[in-house]
């Protein structure tokens, strides 16, 4: 691969981006690497969503040809900030059980 491209995996464009990743656009490919990031809303309409990213790109090597799957991928939360576990973990905690 000569450049770089970004794509931005969402739960909107998940189907669609999952085929470009597999099609013959990467053929080329021997790396990829990705950031994660991370928002937690609060169970209220007011609470302020905490928001955080991973602080570098992961990269991950390809096997050559074609990408056919990547066996196995963890992908990994980026570390919570020190300073908000508090806020995090009441958000979490105020939501009711299912």
């Amino acid at each position: 691969m000569t450049g770089v491209t970004d794509v931005y995996l969402t739960a909107a464009n998940q189907k669609d981006t999952i085929w470009e990743i597999f099609s013959d656009k990467y053929v080329d490919a021997t790396e990829f690497s990705y950031t994660v990031e991370v928002s937690v809303s609060g169970a209220g309409f007011t609470d302020e969503p905490v928001s955080w990213k991973s602080s570098q790109p992961v990269t991950v090597p390809l096997p050559s040809g074609r990408v056919k799957y990547i066996n196995p991928l963890k992908v990994a939360l980026p570390p919570t900030p020190s300073d908000k576990v508090d806020v995090i973990n009441a958000y979490v905690n105020a939501y009711p059980p299912a």
